[in-house]
């Protein structure tokens, strides 16, 4: 009985004891998600009340403790009010489980929350979110933490409105990112409202109609922004960065007034229109400088597949180097496994461009050691 009565005790220590050593390992060396709420002055005077306190989520690999080690940083941007649950704690999973199979090498990843739906422009009216990511954000994760703070260690991702600012802050702001990744980006926001019906391709001819509806549904003044539907608040933004006019009261010009163009404002647009020929000229040498560009296309037809084949096709005829990866599921399916996808390419095209760390985590002078 005595024997017995010890025997279970030393159990129930050994089991303890084992607790606490896999809880003090898991401490010091697990994978963990650390949030921040940055405060933005680039932010700060916008006119609808957008809150200048951002909250961002950064991913930390397993072994990030050891401060002889650096990383490259995966940036990711969510898609039109995606919520905050959205974030590092999401993906960490899907993170911990890539780098463990060495499917990817260890990274930083940074997760930005997008709920109140935003593009990120520069704009008196909704705040300048292109200084925010360039100037406060990206100098704040490389401060805090060991990151590689070099372009070519550097990637952009998003998913629909975020996978259109995933391209567009490159362009905008070249040298900043090295590659891009996007899973079923909203491309057509760059050319949709602002084509004729002759120049839409046969396969989008229904989304003329419907591009041309959405301008009647813009507000009256810059108030009615917080009750307007999804795509007159797209519009709004838009219109705010590309063609501002402090003196309406929605303070930007619309390319279409009445069913008529505007041409001025138009034209405006039309300089950040990557499917216009002469536009994507001038960014032409841009994005063929960016190590990689990733496309995720769904399988599901009800999602931007065809207006994203069509854009994919463009570039490519312009000599931009694209890879397309066709994933199954609709719009905001699979967006773990599609996220690691991207990472993958991006990390990869990462890898042949200088300093990073192994899969195991140790500094290499260039990716060509790691691979010895």
């Amino acid at each position: 009985m005595i024997t017995n009565r010890i025997s279970r005790r030393f159990c129930i220590l050994t089991f303890a004891l084992s607790l606490v050593l896999m809880f003090w390992v898991d401490g010091v060396y697990a994978s963990r998600v650390v949030s921040h709420e940055i405060e933005s002055t680039a932010i700060a005077k916008n006119m609808v009340g957008i809150s200048n306190i951002r909250h961002v989520e950064v991913y930390l690999p397993d072994g990030y403790e050891d401060e002889k080690y650096r990383y490259p940083v995966i940036y990711y941007i969510p898609g039109w009010t995606q919520p905050q649950s959205v974030g590092g704690d999401f993906f960490r999973n899907v993170l911990d489980d890539s780098i463990k199979n060495g499917k990817i090498t260890p990274t930083i990843a940074v997760f930005l929350d997008v709920h109140e739906g935003m593009l990120f422009l520069n704009s008196a009216v909704f705040g300048n979110w292109e200084d925010f990511m360039v100037s406060e954000l990206i100098p704040f994760i490389d401060k805090t933490y060991r990151t590689i703070p070099d372009p070519k260690a550097r990637g952009l991702t998003g998913v629909s409105s975020g996978g259109y600012t995933a391209l567009i802050l490159p362009i905008l702001h070249p040298n900043i990112w090295g590659s891009v990744g996007m899973n079923d980006p909203a491309f057509w926001i760059m050319w949709e409202f602002i084509t004729d019906e002759a120049d839409f391709p046969v396969s989008l001819k229904s989304d003329f109609a419907w591009a041309r509806s959405v301008f009647q549904t813009i507000p009256q003044d810059i108030n009615g922004y917080a009750s307007a539907d999804t795509y007159a608040r797209i519009l709004l933004q838009v219109a705010a960065s590309f063609s501002p006019n402090p003196n309406s009261p929605i303070f930007c010009d619309m390319p279409v007034t009445g069913g008529d163009w505007v041409q001025e404002a138009r034209e405006k647009w039309s300089a950040y229109d990557l499917i216009n020929p002469k536009t994507l000229a001038k960014y032409s040498e841009t994005l063929k400088n960016l190590l990689s560009i990733t496309f995720i296309v769904p399988e599901d037809v009800a999602t931007n597949r065809v207006s994203n084949i069509y854009f994919i096709e463009r570039l490519q005829s312009a000599g931009i180097s694209v890879t397309r990866i066709d994933m199954p599921g609709a719009h905001g399916d699979f967006q773990p496994e599609r996220f690691i996808a991207l990472t993958e390419q991006l990390l990869k095209a990462m890898q042949g461009s200088g300093t990073s760390v192994s899969p195991q985590g140790k500094v290499a002078t260039k990716w060509g050691e790691i691979k010895k």
